[in-house]
């Protein structure tokens, strides 16, 4: 079987729908990101299609995004008025369930869109 020849991360770009404290829609911004790939194999549990009965399975499944995600992010281009935010353990705590919150100008929820894009090994061939 031919795999082709992988790359250790990748870059991902999203435009998140933004808006000031008042809700009053500003102009989209960029979210820049660069992952490792984990593969299905590593985040299938985020993937279930079960319904869950116990409201805990879904805090728990939220948690899995949100670790599988702080795993892949390997920087950010998140900043403070213009103060770049370091990638970090304590600051992916932070910002983490953030930018899996946000929401893209076409509808997309950001977690969902990371989670499948670093379990795709497609998006880490090298050209």
């Amino acid at each position: 079987m031919e795999i082709g020849e992988m790359k250790p991360t990748a870059e991902v770009e999203y435009q998140i729908k933004v808006a000031d404290k008042d809700g009053n829609k500003l102009s989209p911004q960029p979210l820049k990101l660069t992952v490792r790939f984990m593969g299905v194999d590593r985040g299938i549990d985020a993937i279930s299609t079960a319904e869950p009965r116990d409201p805990q399975d879904r805090v728990k499944k939220s948690d899995f995004n949100h670790a599988v995600i702080a795993i892949a992010i390997e920087a950010w281009d998140l900043n403070i008025k213009g103060v770049p935010i370091l990638v970090n353990d304590e600051t992916k705590k932070l910002y983490v369930p953030h930018i899996c919150a946000a929401q893209t100008v076409d509808g997309n929820i950001v977690g969902y869109e990371l989670i499948a894009f670093v379990m795709d090994r497609d998006n880490f061939l090298k050209n």
